[in-house]
């Protein structure tokens, strides 16, 4: 009555890829593809396919023991689609997009030599964000200055509207050997009524963003207790938590496979 150590394999193996226990599904060479109507905020582009957005993060953090606290900014740039730029947006041009963001983390024991140190990581604990669009384009973004202690913020005249918000499912940050940051995290991701048509297809949109940002040694800035992160590059996707009946389906199917090769095998 021995089972095929090959179909326990596989069925391990989906049976993690679809519940998310580590979180791999997601991690594949294509983002799922998403529809964008620009029109949805006044603007003239057309309808266009992407599956990433890329921007520029600055962020200020506050160091306590072994912990970070702090607060910035992400601004959009662009989209793309399986790596190529999409162009005729909008973006840039009829509005702005960009995100506001507060988290917190936690150093983790063994890495680097402590907190703020080459090769540390640091276990993301909290991180909130709202995804705005900039209609009129007259924001004024200011970086992160650990020296001045100036903050990361965006100054706007209250036109502003929110498009999604989201929390922290996942993620880590941290500073490369040569002190250059890096984090990656995964959140949900709600859109509003306006971010619905904006992000038209799929509907509903999908719940889960995934971002991943880097930066140069040039761009972390330590003074001490503040941590000034700029010029941090990156993108975002987009995927979908599985629905529970789908994680019923499977469950069932998988335990068919087992008792099918389990009577074969006697």
């Amino acid at each position: 009555m021995k089972l095929n150590k090959s179909l326990i394999a596989k069925s391990v193996a989906a049976l993690t890829l679809v519940t998310g226990a580590a979180m791999p599904m997601f991690a594949q060479a294509t983002a799922p593809s998403f529809q964008v109507d620009p029109s949805a905020l006044g603007s003239p582009a057309p309808k266009f396919t992407a599956n990433q957005i890329a921007g520029t993060s600055s962020e200020l953090l506050t160091t306590s023991g072994n912990t970070h606290s702090g607060s910035g900014w992400l601004q959009m740039s662009a989209f793309a689609l399986n790596g190529n730029p999409v162009f005729n947006t909008g973006l840039g041009s009829n509005y702005l997009l960009y995100i506001t963001f507060d988290l917190t983390d936690k150093y983790r024991a063994g890495t680097g030599s402590g907190i703020n140190t080459p090769n540390s990581i640091n276990d993301l604990t909290s991180l909130n964000f709202q995804f705005w669009v900039d209609k009129n384009m007259d924001n004024t973004y200011t970086n992160a200055n650990a020296a001045t202690a100036t903050g990361a913020t965006v100054s706007n005249t209250g036109d502003d509207l929110l498009l999604a918000s989201g929390s922290l499912i996942k993620g880590v940050a941290g500073f490369n050997d040569l002190l250059g940051a890096h984090l990656n995290s995964e959140q949900t991701f709600n859109v509003t009524a306006l971010g619905q048509s904006y992000f038209f297809d799929p509907n509903p949109f999908y719940d889960l963003a995934f971002d991943e940002f880097n930066n140069t040694t040039q761009g972390a800035q330590i003074s001490g207790n503040l941590v000034a992160i700029n010029q941090a590059s990156g993108s975002i996707d987009f995927n979908r938590v599985p629905e529970p009946a789908s994680l019923s389906l499977l469950g069932l199917g998988l335990l068919g496979l087992a008792t099918s090769k389990r009577r074969r095998a006697k």
